[in-house]
């Protein structure tokens, strides 16, 4: 979480993502998403190009109310 508050805290404070909806293009393995919504963003869409949407949708079965995985690219 504090890699995430280093990096955007000039910018946004992390409470800013309580209750929101957020897209993350290339999700990897979940870190990020994970900090998000432990900060209280009520849902994401994770969009991730690789092989590692296998364990993303494993690793974030327990989220899958808040959770939606696209295995895709983020560019047309």
């Amino acid at each position: 979480m504090q890699v995430l508050a280093d990096t955007l805290g000039p910018l946004l404070p992390l409470l800013a993502f309580e209750g929101t909806r957020i897209a993350e293009i290339g999700s990897g393995t979940g870190r990020i998403l994970r900090v998000l919504l432990s900060v209280g963003a009520s849902n994401v869409l994770a969009i991730e190009p690789s092989r590692a949407v296998r364990g993303l949708r494993r690793d974030l079965q327990s989220d899958v109310h808040r959770v939606e995985i696209l295995h895709a690219r983020g560019q047309h």
